[in-house]
């Protein structure tokens, strides 16, 4: 934007707006001509540093926010010094800058520590879970025994049953992990490999649900697929065989450890199926396979 001029000796011409308030040479007569300091001009407030405090505010519990957050304050301070007089905003790209740079470490802090985050869980969710009594529980009614891997490992009061009546979940709230404990009967000519194949059709075709405020809400399960497929040995007279399946439940990826249990002679069949969050699960696994391989069928 430019100023227009008038010298005393008749000549007219145009000066940057930048030299608003300082004194020039008129270029006819070479006479100092004052230019007349700028009045009324509305200054704008930079962008970047507007969104450089909404980003933080918003995204405090993020890593990448706050850090996006701190290179648009330090852009914001850049354009107001390049355009002194015209963009203001210094106050909220510092304000940004600040909030940035104390959310984005303490947070990526907070991340790599994870058991920060496992112990709220724990305690915002204890009476989710029993954990009295021993470590091995023994249902004697269903036949089998299985030991939580630790004391951090409960029974599930929403989604197990009674001795006799229903099925066993074991979890660790914190780490937000399951082990769960089926009895089935099947028909006596059923191969493992069915009741493997009965198992994962059931993960991909029956409807799940999650706790959301005190209410089991149905939620979408995808991308259920057979990562391996092995027999064991086989144990107290059942045939053993062990699944590993990966799915997405509720947009997220899961990790499943199975082992099926099948007693050829009765069609009774165990299905004791561990799994967590996939990126868990290679810190996790070690606890579901305590669980599993502690699973034990009771004689009759």
């Amino acid at each position: 934007m430019s100023l227009s001029l008038s010298c005393a000796c008749g000549a007219k011409f145009e000066v940057a707006e930048t030299f608003a308030g300082q004194g020039v040479a008129c270029p006819e007569c070479q006479q100092p001509v004052k230019v007349p300091a700028a009045t009324g001009a509305r200054l704008r407030t930079s962008g970047y540093a507007l969104a450089s405090v909404v980003l933080a505010l918003v995204g405090m519990f993020t890593i990448v926010l706050p850090a996006l957050a701190v290179i648009l304050g330090i852009c914001g301070l850049v354009s107001i010094a390049r355009h002194r007089g015209r963009v203001a905003g210094t106050s909220y790209a510092v304000f940004g800058i600040v909030l940035g740079l104390v959310f984005a470490p303490l947070m990526l802090f907070a991340v790599s520590r994870e058991e920060i985050f496992d112990q709220f869980r724990e305690k915002i969710n204890t009476g989710k879970a029993d954990f009295s009594g021993p470590l091995e529980i023994v249902r004697a009614q269903e036949g089998y025994a299985i030991t939580r891997p630790s004391s951090k490992w409960g029974i599930s009061r929403e989604w197990s049953g009674e001795e006799g009546v229903g099925n066993l979940m074991l979890v660790n709230l914190g780490k937000d992990a399951y082990v769960q404990v089926i009895r089935e009967f099947v028909s006596g000519t059923a191969t493992l490999e069915k009741c493997r194949d009965d198992y994962v059709a059931s993960l991909r075709d029956e409807p799940k649900f999650a706790q959301i405020n005190e209410a089991k809400m149905p939620v979408r399960v995808s991308h259920v697929s057979l990562r391996e497929s092995k027999r064991l040995p086989a144990v107290n007279g059942a045939e053993v065989m062990e699944v590993l399946v990966d799915m997405r439940f509720a947009g997220h990826p899961m990790s499943f450890i199975v082992r099926i249990y099948k007693r050829p002679r009765n069609g009774q069949a165990y299905v004791v199926s561990a799994w967590v969050w996939q990126r868990r699960f290679a810190a996790t696994e070690p606890e579901l396979r305590r669980a599993i391989d502690s699973f034990r069928i009771l004689q009759n």
